[in-house]
Order: C-alpha cells, then structure tokens, then sequence
C-alpha cells in the first residue's frame, strides 16, 4: 500500500507561462508606463532576479542600478511573506506603500499577483520620483493590471491541472491491484491496465483497439456476453463471478463489476473491474470439499453433537443426535428444548447445564441417564463446551454425548463378576475381604459370623461329575440365601465352604438362622440321575459383640468349630450318601440287596476255604455289597434294556466300575476297598475293563467277586433272560476258566458248589 501511496502522489513541478500570455503582460506594463503612472514597472517571480516579464520601456531608465531594485524587490517580498509590521498602509487590500523602503530619492510601491489557490506567483513593482502620481485613479487601474494577470494564471493553471490530473488518473488506474477495463458501447477497448495484461494474458497494445469479442470473450460465452452489455446500457450495474481462460488458456475465475459510464467526448461506455479470484474459488472449493467431508464425518459417527444458540433453544444437529430424538435435523434447529424433549428430568437437567456453561463461561461434564425416542434408558457422557466471542462473551454451546450405556453395562459386569461368584451368584472371597473393614464397624454390633462347609460334593462330583456339583453348590446357595436377610451377607467362601456375616445378630437371632439352614437342609435333595441324594453341611459359628474385637478372629473362631462339627459327623453323612446310592439302584435295576447278600455268602465261602483273614472276609462282604455302585450314575432304559445294547450303551456300563472307585475313594470309610471294586470286571487273559489288567495284576478279592458275581447273576432271572440251573451255570465258569477267571479259583468254587444245595 505505501509502494501504491508514494506512486500516487503528485510532484510539484513549475507551470510554464506560455508565450503569447507573456507577450500580452509586456503590452499591459508598456501601456502602464505611457500612463505617466510610473518611471518604472516590473513583474517579476517571486524571489526570483530573473526578470523575464520587464517591461520595454525600463531600457529608456538607465540611470537606475537594476540591483538597488533587485534589493527593494527582495525586501518587499520578505515583507509579504513574514507579513512585516513595517508595511504602512494598505490600499485595496492588495497595494502596499512602504515608505521605509524608498531608497535615496525613489519611491516604491509592490503588488502581489497570486495563484488562483491564493501561494504568490510574483510582484508587480513601481519606482517613481514623485509617489503623489500614485493617486487613486491610478491605484485602480493597477488593480484591473492585476486582476488581468491573475485571470490569465487561473486559465493557466487550471489547464495545467486538467493535463496533470489525466496523467494521474492514468497512473492511478495502473497500479490498481485490480483489472480495469474501459470499453464503448460496440465492445471496443478503450483503456486497459497493468493488472489487466496480467489477468488476461494480452499485452495493452493487443488490447486496447480491439473487440472484447476477439480478444477476452470465449466463443460459446458471446451470447450472454451481449445481453450482460445491453442490461449494462439500461443502467444495470452488474456483479457476477465468471469461469474464463486466458490467452493461454489458463482456466481462471473471475469477479467482474461493471457499469455504464460518460465517455470525454460524450458517449456511453462502460468500464469493466475484475479481480482474478482463482485462487480464492480453489480455496473456497477445497473449504466447501472439507465441510462436506466433516458433515459427513459428523453424520456418520455415533457421537452426538449439537449446538445450543442460548439457554433454551437446539442450533444445528448432526445425524446420531437427531436419530436419538427420533426427529429430522431440520426438525430440531431453532426449536425450543421443551418441544424437542419428551421427559421433563432430561429437560430440566439440559436447561440447567445450558445455563450453567452460558453464565460460567466454563466447561460442563455429566453422566446421566435419559431416555431415547423409544423409551429406551441410555446412559449419555455430555460435554458442554462454551464458544466465546472477542467480547469473551458465550455465542454459543457445542455439545457431545457418547453413548456408554454398553460400556456402563459390560462395566457393571465385570465389577459384578469380580466380587460375585459365577456359579452361585454369591459374594466371592474378593468382596467380603474388601468390604469386610467397612462392615466392621460399631453400628453393626453384634456381628455374627457363620461358617457353612457343604457335605459330599466331592462324592458327587465323583458320582456324577461337575456339572452335579456345580447343581449341588448352588441348591445350596439358594437355601442359604433364603434363611437370611437382605442385610446379611452370603459369600461363596472357596469350594465347598461359605460364609455369612449377620449385622445387629445376638445370639438367639443367630441359632434362628442356623436352625433354618438346617431345616432347608433336611427338606431338600439333589436328584440327579434317578438318586435322590440328602443335602448336609457343617456348620459353625462366632458372635463379635465389642469393638476390640477382631473380626478375622472371629472368623477363625467360627472356622475351627465348622471343622470340628465335619469330623464329628463326616463319616455318617458320607455313609447316608452311599446308602442312598444303593437305595437308588435297587430301585431302578435287579442289583438287590438279595443279590449282594447271596454274593457275600458264598465269597465268604471261598474265603475260608482258602484261609483268607477275618479282615479279608469282611472287606469281600462290602466289596459283594458296593461293587455296582457305580451303576448308579447309568439310565434305568440302559440297565433294564431287554434287547441288544449298542455299542455307546455299552461304552456306558463298562465304566460303572471307574465311577465306583471314585466314591469309594471319596468315603473314609469304603476307600480300601475301591480297588476292588475298580477291577471286578477284569478278565484272567487281560481282555477286561476298565484297565485291561490279567493274571494276578487282578486284586485276588477282585477275582474272587467276579467269580460269584457271574454265578449269581446266571442263576437268578433277569430282566433280559431266564435262569440258568446249578450245573449249567458252573459248565459256563468252567469254561470260561483261564480267559475270563482265575483257573484256580474256578476249580475250588466247583468244589465247594458240588456240596451246596441252594444260596438264599
């Protein structure tokens, strides 16, 4: 801009006077001189010795020094300019006499002559001998001379100024950062600039001359071209933005402005402004290009996001914010929260957070529940952030809300799964050891503390498998959970055991619950695979009734009794499990009690015969007793299946004897003899089940049993077949002697058999 001021302003520079108005000034002085009104007159510059307007006569007076009126002249002139109080009189606002300056015995009389803007052009000076020649007749005469010579500088210097200021407007129009085109009513280029040569690509000369048609206008663009001049013509000033190219068919944009404008010699032109705006299109279009990429961002993603214009009123939304309305954006902006927002919680709850961020100017987050368009309950994260102005006042609000309900409810999850247990829905050992320090707390004396450790579940895991346990813990978590109240707290201990924290619970309270835990206990049974097992526990149990006490020792307290109370009663709780077991299968196969009591006798037989111990003996009373107990765990249809069995049913018999020997080992009291009973479907050739075991690898009770067990069962009728005779059936042991049965135990059986009549 400088570079733009410092070209525009104008020099001074001197205004030639031209020649003939010279001549006319010489004939004014001449005729000024002939008058008698003067010995000599002058009109010279002001400051000046060049004494170019004197008049001819003055070569007539040479007997006056032209320096001594040099000085006089010089003198005046200061006086003019300094406006001097020795100037004495003024005539005529104009004509100074100043005595003062006579020099010997000549008078002076100076008259300024001015530019029209009123700056002295130069001094019409007198010299006489006489001043009473200057009478006021005279004066106004040499107020016309005056008068004469300024009218001539006016003319001057306004044509001067006409021809300075046409070369100044030229100048102004070519450094102007803006085309400027002037053109005639046929198109013709009149006047083109500098900047103009760099829009088009043409140079001044090929422009200014020709047609706009030949040179800037494209072919296909003539037509409206023509009707945009006559709309120009009619007076229209028009503005519009244009696709163009130039001499180098370079594509650009313009802005052009034009309108109608007076030639100098009359006629109607227009003149045309244009700005190259390239690259303003190019920016606007890549801005346009990211708004429509960040519209469809702001569309596509899940978060909402809208404007609030004030406290009350919706500004723009984006898509996930108008489908969690279930409205149209363009339903939304502009419109009052009140007539977006259905529940009247949300409503408050937005117009005070709207406030809160227009009044504080500061940021707002929420978490809070709202419901959607469906009435579905969504947890929305909302950020208000206000959008301040230079004034540092809020314009507006940008909001977001994320939906987190998932988040929330995976959240709610996870910590769940952390302080519950899985399987029981209990409280874990995670909770109750973080939340057992705030529990203990004064309030809550008396604290009660049971300790529960659930009777069998290895037992029926064994028998079973897990998934029976895992029926049988959370039978018993339900129970427990039922005996208590809602202030108490149940814990799935580890494993077996479980624990319960009673707040405010002396001790009748505390017997109260155990005895209903007991009582639930009593009425209920795990039924699993046709057997009705009894639910038993042990149970123990401690009270912190002061401050100073410690709950943990408390706890152990209760532990040590719970153990003591399973010794005490493990070994008939174990018993009443296996009882019920052989209940269970007597009820849904042959395998009677007949059946293992006609069993046990005549082992007891063989055993003597061979010697065995009196410990031996009974550990085959028990191994004829419990060696198909582990046909508990197979369907009734497989063990009374009167046809073929398939070879999966198959599979399921021959690991009745695995199942046996893991109840048996689950049991103090019949472990010793799971081995036994593990191999009484062993073969003497090796070909049996489950381990394949021959020869004397097979436990000798084990032998023993299979011998009579096979013989029971072929003498006595089944389900699948009759009975076979006496002789019959020791003709099939006979000849399975070697393969199947220990040789020598099948001849001392025979033997014994020969002398018995009949097993009852």
């Amino acid at each position: 801009m400088d570079k733009i001021i410092e070209q525009l302003n104008m020099k001074p520079v001197e205004i030639l006077i031209p020649d003939y108005i010279i001549e006319q000034w010489q004939q004014l002085l001449e005729m000024m001189l002939s008058s008698n009104f003067s010995d000599i007159v002058l009109l010279n510059k002001l400051k000046s010795a060049d004494y170019k307007y004197l008049g001819r006569a003055f070569q007539d007076q040479q007997e006056i020094a032209i320096d001594e009126l040099t000085i006089i002249t010089q003198q005046f002139s200061d006086c003019l300019e300094q406006e001097d109080q020795r100037i004495k009189k003024k005539i005529a606002e104009k004509v100074y006499i100043n005595s003062d300056l006579a020099a010997d015995d000549i008078f002076y009389l100076g008259l300024p002559v001015r530019w029209p803007q009123g700056k002295i052009f130069a001094v019409l000076s007198f010299y006489s001998r006489d001043c009473s020649l200057w009478k006021t007749s005279n004066l106004n005469q040499i107020e016309f001379a005056i008068n004469l010579i300024e009218s001539n500088l006016k003319l001057i210097y306004q044509n001067n100024f006409n021809s300075n200021l046409n070369d100044y407007y030229s100048k102004l129009i070519d450094i102007l950062p803006v085309g400027v085109l002037i053109e005639n009513e046929q198109g013709i280029i009149l006047k083109a600039n500098e900047e103009l040569e760099q829009i088009t690509g043409f140079t001044k000369s090929e422009l200014i001359g020709s047609s706009i048609f030949e040179t800037l206008v494209p072919e296909n663009n003539s037509a409206n071209a023509r009707q945009d001049i006559k709309k120009i013509l009619a007076d229209n000033i028009l503005s519009q933005r244009i696709f163009s190219q130039d001499k180098f068919s370079t594509e650009k944009y313009l802005y052009l402005q034009e309108q109608k404008i007076n030639l100098p010699d009359n006629s109607i032109g227009i003149v045309s402004i244009q700005t190259d705006i390239t690259d303003k299109v190019m920016i606007e279009k890549q801005v346009v290009d990211l708004l429509n990429k960040q519209k469809i961002l702001l569309d596509s993603i899940d978060i909402q996001i809208w404007f609030a214009d004030d406290i009350n009123h919706y500004g723009i939304v984006n898509e996930a914010r108008a489908e969690f309305l279930g409205l149209a954006k363009e339903e939304i902006r502009g419109k009052k929260i009140t007539e977006v927002m259905q529940e009247d919680k949300s409503i408050q709850s937005c117009l005070a957070s709207n406030r809160f961020v227009f009044e504080t100017k500061q940021k707002y987050h929420v978490e809070e529940k709202i419901k959607n368009h469906t009435g579905d309950l969504r947890t929305l994260a909302v950020t208000k952030t206000p959008i301040l102005n230079e004034d540092n006042k809020v314009d507006a609000i940008v909001c977001t809300a994320v939906d987190i309900t998932e988040q929330r409810r995976q959240e709610a999850k996870i910590k769940y799964a952390s302080y519950h247990d899985s399987l029981t829905e209990l409280y874990n050992r995670s909770f109750m050891e973080k939340e057992i320090n705030d529990f203990d707390c004064k309030d809550n004396l008396p604290i009660s503390v049971i300790m529960i450790d659930l009777n069998g579940l290895k037992l029926v895991n064994d028998t079973y498998g897990h998934l029976a346990g895992d029926n049988l813990l959370q039978k018993m978590a339900a129970i427990l959970k039922n005996s208590c109240r809602n202030s108490d707290i149940v814990v799935r201990w580890g494993g077996d055991e479980f624990v319960i924290l009673l707040p405010k619970t002396k001790q009748k309270n505390l017997e109260e619950v155990i005895s209903r835990i007991n009582t639930k206990l009593a009425d209920n049974y795990l039924l699993e695979a046709g057997s009705k097992i009894p639910l038993s526990a042990a149970i123990g149990s401690a009270i912190k009734s002061e401050v100073y006490q410690n709950i943990f020792d408390i706890l152990d307290q209760a532990e040590e009794i719970m153990y003591k109370n399973k010794l005490t009663e493990s070994k008939s709780v174990k018993s009443n499990i296996v009882n019920s077991l052989l209940r269970t299968l007597s009820e849904k196969s042959q395998e009677t009690g007949q059946h293992s009591t006609r069993m046990a006798k005549l082992a007891i037989k063989i055993a003597k015969k061979m010697q065995l111990s009196t410990i031996e003996i009974n550990k085959l009373i028990l191994i004829a007793k419990l060696h198909d107990i582990g046909k508990t765990v197979i369907p009734e249809s497989i063990l009374n299946k009167k046809t073929e069995l398939t070879e999966e049913e198959w599979r399921i018999i021959r690991n009745h004897p695995a199942v046996g020997h893991r109840i048996l080992n689950a049991t103090e009291e019949f472990s010793h003899i799971s081995g036994e009973v593990l191999s009484h479907h062993e073969f003497w050739d090796g070909s049996g089940y489950p381990r394949g075991l021959k020869g004397e690898e097979i436990p000798l009770l084990a032998r023993i049993i299979a011998i009579v067990d096979a013989y029971d069962v072929m003498t006595n009728k089944q389900s699948y077949k009759a009975p076979l005779s006496k002789s019959a059936a020791l003709a099939e042991i006979e000849s399975c002697s070697g393969s199947q049965f220990d040789p020598e135990l099948v001849e001392l059986f025979i033997k014994i058999m020969k002398n018995v009549v009949k097993i009852k």
